[in-house]
């Protein structure tokens, strides 16, 4: 049998409303610099649409330099296109070149596309880890260099996307650098491209607030 409960109009929620007014506010996570670039900045933008590597089945080209106050962002476009694959080897191709280089080989090796930034000292700049971000991970000492991972899309034919690196370094980093490539899996080997790191740091001149402030 069916009976039918009669609640005032007001009250019965009034516990979940109390309990969920108790519950103290999260804490506040902001991203440390060296994770990524300002958020309130407009960054100048030094174009280049240079092809830093290219054979038959793949290119990847340099698309521009955005340039922050505390560092500068690399932006790479690449396209990859099939070549005689059958329909499940060019998936997992395919599959591969869109995980954003976090795929690995059965074998241990890391063959996707991965690169990094060497200083003019002959040096090279080292890779932020995710770790630092976790409590009491403290924080890296500059220049960093962050990967930075954009969309992809395609099809059966080929497949493209974007990706670069958010370099971290408060002080401009001098004299010729070099953005240095590597993608195994489709027969690109080690390769590099000069940057102007003063270029880099003279348009950091340029930088302008996203929001002023004042108004």
């Amino acid at each position: 049998m069916l009976v039918q409960v009669t609640w005032s109009s007001s009250g019965f929620f009034d516990d979940e409303d109390a309990a969920a007014t108790a519950r103290p506010e999260p804490e506040e996570f902001r991203a440390p610099a060296w994770m990524q670039a300002p958020d309130d900045e407009l960054p100048v933008r030094l174009l280049l649409d240079r092809v830093i590597a290219r054979n038959d089945a793949a290119a990847v080209v340099l698309r521009e330099v955005r340039a922050f106050s505390v560092g500068f962002e690399v932006h790479l476009d690449w396209v990859l296109r099939r070549r005689g694959e059958d329909a499940w080897e060019w998936r997992r191709l395919a599959e591969s070149a869109t995980a954003g280089g976090w795929s690995r080989e059965p074998e241990g090796g890391d063959s996707s596309l991965r690169f990094g930034l060497g200083l003019a000292d002959g040096s090279k700049v080292r890779k932020a880890e995710f770790g630092f971000a976790m409590p009491g991970g403290g924080s890296p000492e500059p220049p960093t260099a962050m990967p930075r991972h954009g969309g992809s899309s395609g099809g059966d034919r080929s497949v493209s996307g974007s990706t670069g690196l958010w370099v971290w370094s408060p002080e401009p980093l001098r004299g010729e650098l070099r953005l240095v490539l590597e993608w195994t899996q489709v027969g690109i080997p080690i390769c590099s491209v000069p940057l102007d790191g003063d270029a880099i740091a003279g348009a950091t001149l340029g930088v302008r607030p996203l929001w002023d402030e004042a108004e």
